[in-house]
């Protein structure tokens, strides 16, 4: 596990959790505010763990880009060297 997946896996906690407390605060009327308080922070992880999946890919992708540039620059340099 890399840390990137571990951020996805801490966003995603929070984003079940907090549903959870909000369905059982759902059932009291009088909790209303807690209620919206709770959702909505929901919605922030639960986007905020759609955008790290996003950065995630990209970040994936460039990472291997630079391998292979790193490894071009590497066998030329040998090359040239040589």
């Amino acid at each position: 596990m890399t840390a990137v997946d571990a951020i996805d896996y801490i966003l995603d906690s929070p984003i079940v959790g907090l549903s959870i407390l909000g369905i059982g605060l759902l059932a009291t009327i009088i909790a209303a505010p807690a209620v919206i308080t709770t959702e909505t922070i929901t919605m922030a992880a639960g986007m905020l763990f759609i955008l790290s999946r996003q950065v995630n890919t990209k970040l994936k992708h460039k990472a291997t880009s630079m391998k292979k540039s790193v490894f071009l620059v590497k066998t030329c340099y040998k090359k040239s060297a040589a």
